[in-house]
């Protein structure tokens, strides 16, 4: 039986992230598996959830990062999820975001050090419909990435942890 724990707390820590090629790619060798990621990076129309979330205009293009994203033992698929990110797009070319490898850490080690460098995270937890919405938010206040996560396989126990101080 596979167990698979996403502790939503600790994968974006810096010092996990940059373990790997982000909080997702170091979380799945963590438990123990193998990240085979596929990801899409281009320009569109702001739908209206990233627009609500990133505080932008109807008619404002944004940067996307489309991943498909599956956790391996042996080859075999374990759990897939895919996740959409949307940043707006001067904040996409400020940190150097249009590109398929962002390198070690991810969207969010090329935002640090910038003035969208992400210091409060947020996530939404759809119990019933097996999705995740994620905010990161710069230190101005400002959403600067708006992601829409939605699992596709999950292993015999997926386990979500969260923790934060009292």
């Amino acid at each position: 039986m596979t167990t698979y724990t996403r502790d939503a707390t600790a994968r974006h820590h810096r010092q996990e992230r940059e373990r790997g090629l982000g909080a997702w790619d170091t979380e799945v060798r963590n438990n123990g598996l193998m990240p085979d990621l596929h990801t899409e990076v281009g320009l569109m129309p702001c739908p209206p959830a990233a627009q609500k979330a990133l505080g932008l205009q109807a008619d404002t293009v944004v940067a996307f990062r489309r991943r498909l994203m599956r956790a391996l033992d042996d080859s075999e698929e374990v759990f897939a999820q895919s996740a959409i990110s949307f940043i707006p797009k001067h904040v996409a070319e400020h940190c150097n975001l249009m590109g398929l490898d962002v390198g070690p850490g991810g969207i969010k080690s090329r935002m640090d050090g910038t003035p969208f460098e992400q210091v409060r995270y947020c996530e939404e937890v759809n119990l019933h419909g097996g999705a995740i919405r994620h905010f990161g938010y710069a230190g101005s206040g400002q959403c600067v990435e708006y992601t829409e996560i939605e699992f596709h396989s999950l292993p015999d126990v997926a386990n979500a942890r969260y923790e934060w101080k009292a």
